[in-house]
C-alpha cells in the first residue's frame, strides 16, 4: 500500500516538521535537567562528597595574615620603639602620673630594711653623664652649685592605684626609686624614676636627669 494513500499531501509535509520540533524539545529538556541535576549525581561521578542542601560550608582555615575588613579599627600592637625591658604585666597596673599629684607611699614591712642603696646615672644640664651610688634615705651632691639629690624610697615591685604607691613583693619586677632635687633647702623637683619603665617617670627637672640602673639588697 502506498504511503500517499494513508496521509494526504499536507500531512506528509507537517509530519517531518513535527518530528524535528519534538526532537529539539527533548534536547532542551535534557539540557535543563543536566543543569539542575542534584549535587549527589555530580558527586558520584567526581568522587567528591556532596554538600547537603541548606547546609553551611565550612570556612577556610585562618592563616593570620588576612587583611582587616574596611573601616576595622587597628589591632593593638607593641611599638618597635618600645624599650626591650618593657614589662607589660607591670605596665598594666602602673598608672601614668602627671608629675603634679603626690602619692602616699606605703613600704610594706617585708621590704623595709632589705634594700640599702641604688645605682644611678645623673645627666646634668651640660649633657654630661655621671654614675653615682646613693643610699636609700640618703643624699648626694650633684654639681658644684650646692644642689643635692635625695633618695626617699625604693620599691622593688612598684604598683599604684593613683592614690598610693607601694610594692607588691620584694622581687625586683618593677624597680622604682623616689627622689628629690634640693637646692638651698628648697625642693625643686620630686618624683619617681623607674628602671624598666622610664616612660612612666614622674621626676622631671631641667637641671638634672636621673636614670635608675640597679639596686643593692642588704646581704
Amino acid at each position: 500500500m502506498q504511503l500517499s494513500h494513508i496521509f494526504s499531501r499536507s500531512q506528509l509535509v507537517v509530519l517531518p516538521l513535527a518530528l524535528v520540533l519534538f526532537a529539539g524539545g527533548c534536547g532542551k529538556e535534557e539540557a535543563k535537567q543536566a543543569k539542575t541535576a542534584p549535587a549527589a549525581q555530580t558527586a558520584e561521578k567526581s568522587g567528591t562528597p556532596a554538600t547537603p542542601p541548606g547546609s553551611m560550608v565550612a570556612p577556610a582555615p585562618v592563616k593570620g595574615d588576612e587583611p582587616l575588613p574596611p573601616n576595622h579599627p587597628p589591632l593593638g600592637t607593641v611599638s618597635d620603639n618600645a624599650p626591650q625591658t618593657l614589662d607589660n604585666g607591670a605596665a598594666a597596673v602602673h598608672p601614668k602620673l602627671d608629675g603634679k599629684k603626690v602619692l602616699a607611699v606605703v613600704v610594706p614591712d617585708s621590704i623595709k630594711g632589705h634594700w640599702k642603696a641604688v645605682n644611678l646615672v645623673i645627666t646634668g644640664s651640660d649633657g654630661k653623664e655621671k654614675a653615682v651610688r646613693a643610699a636609700v634615705d640618703g643624699k648626694i651632691a650633684i654639681g658644684t652649685d650646692g644642689a643635692q639629690l635625695r633618695v626617699m624610697n625604693f620599691l622593688p615591685a612598684y604598683t599604684s592605684d593613683f592614690n598610693t604607691a607601694t610594692s607588691s613583693s620584694n622581687e625586683p619586677t618593677n624597680p622604682a626609686v623616689q627622689v628629690q632635687l634640693i637646692k638651698q633647702g628648697k625642693v625643686l623637683a620630686e618624683g619617681w624614676v623607674f628602671q624598666k619603665l622610664p616612660e612612666f617617670n614622674s621626676f622631671s627637672s631641667s637641671l638634672v636627669k636621673v636614670k635608675l640602673v640597679s639596686a643593692e639588697p642588704v646581704k
